[in-house]
């Protein structure tokens, strides 16, 4: 079922309220994710999810190339940012993602958390709570300054970032005793106001949290996994950063056991034409087509236990899409439509990504690599 609608879609699952992760903790937030950058050999391993510290792994010389702390990696795997909170300031510090060398540091009046960045990295949004009201910053990673900063009564996330940096994208949560009610708001930092009307809200009938979510290769694009475990489905949003509007599409397959409904990786295609939804546990691999907003075709196979990863990489001739569910390693065939059978590599997988000449290199969590010869 096709559903296109016309809103701006709440896309990590770091924003999802307790509420939410009571159901389970989303893999981006607190599972081995691993994350291939685009347009090199590198793979970021985030052994403690996406706020974590992050290792890069050169998948050419079959060893980790540098470290990191705990921060936030850019959509794009360019940049990277640690921020440290204090009392009086917030020091920022960041780093070149291909090479781990550090750029700049600088600091902002006030402690803040850094919510999100922009596609490139270069707009930074921080947030920080208070009584009844949530304070914003939004800072210029170029030039090191401070470009807005507002406050706003009730209790907000920031959502995303444009690519621009002339807006963002909050949620507002509102106080019930019953299921979460929210409304997800666009606000005009040039002119310092909020949209009067919301772009979306939970009375809408798209109930469900944040579970992941990957970027398209130009970063304006964000496709988001949502769950909704009172009914058992799962659904994407594509949602377009640009011009404000997302639209929907629902995965058939339905599951109430939080773990095996949240064992799905988001997979897209280079030319982020395709995005590839596989869960292990439904044994299941839908493909759909990210400009028409619909579902093209399910691939299905004998499922396994549920566990908590959020691992998978396309291989650079868009052939062969490989995920993870423990220490098993699966590929899926992009042309027929086929999962072959599972191979384990003796331990649970840190991370996996294709190398310049097509091989599959799989990371374990002991740093070992193996590299699988799929045809």
């Amino acid at each position: 079922m096709r559903r296109v609608i016309f809103a701006v879609i709440a896309v990590a699952a770091a924003a999802a309220p307790a509420h939410a992760r009571a159901a389970g903790c989303p893999p981006s937030t607190c599972g081995i994710l691993s994350v291939p950058v685009p347009g090199s050999s590198l793979l970021a391993l985030r052994p403690s999810g996406d706020r974590g510290p992050l290792l890069a792994y050169d998948l050419l010389r079959g060893r980790t190339r540098f470290s990191l702390p705990s921060g936030t990696l850019s959509p794009d795997g360019r940049r990277f940012f640690a921020a440290r909170s204090a009392t009086t300031a917030t020091r920022i510090t960041a780093y070149d993602g291909l090479r781990g060398t550090r750029l700049a540091r600088w600091s902002i009046p006030g402690p803040w958390l850094l919510a999100r960045t922009s596609a490139n990295g270069r707009w930074l949004a921080f947030v920080r709570s208070g009584k009844g009201t949530t304070a914003f910053a939004v800072v210029d990673s170029t030039r090191h300054r401070l470009a807005y900063r507002f406050a706003l009564a009730s209790r907000y996330d920031v959502d995303a970032v444009s690519p621009d940096g002339r807006r963002l994208f909050l949620i507002q949560w509102f106080a019930s005793n019953g299921p979460p009610k929210y409304a997800v708001r666009a606000y005009d930092l040039a002119r310092a106001e909020m949209a009067t009307v919301a772009l979306k809200s939970s009375d809408s009938g798209m109930a469900g949290f944040a579970w992941g979510a990957v970027a398209s290769p130009g970063g304006h694009r964000l496709l988001t996994l949502y769950l909704n475990i009172s009914n058992g489905t799962a659904f994407v949003h594509d949602l377009d950063l640009r011009a404000s509007y997302a639209m929907c599409v629902d995965l058939p397959d339905r599951s109430r056991d939080p773990s095996t409904l949240g064992n799905y990786t988001l997979v897209l295609s280079r030319d982020g034409r395709r995005l590839y939804a596989a869960n292990p546990a439904l044994g299941v691999v839908h493909e759909l087509d990210v400009a028409r907003g619909r579902l093209v075709s399910t691939a299905r196979f004998a499922g396994t236990t549920p566990e908590l990863n959020s691992n998978g990489a396309i291989s650079r001739d868009g052939r062969t899409l490989a995920f993870a569910s423990g220490s098993s390693v699966f590929t899926y065939d992009t042309v027929t439509a086929k999962v072959a059978a599972p191979r384990s590599i003796g331990a649970p997988v840190a991370g996996l990504g294709f190398d310049a000449k097509g091989r599959l290199v799989v990371v374990r969590s002991d740093r070992r690599a193996v590299t699988l010869k799929l045809r």
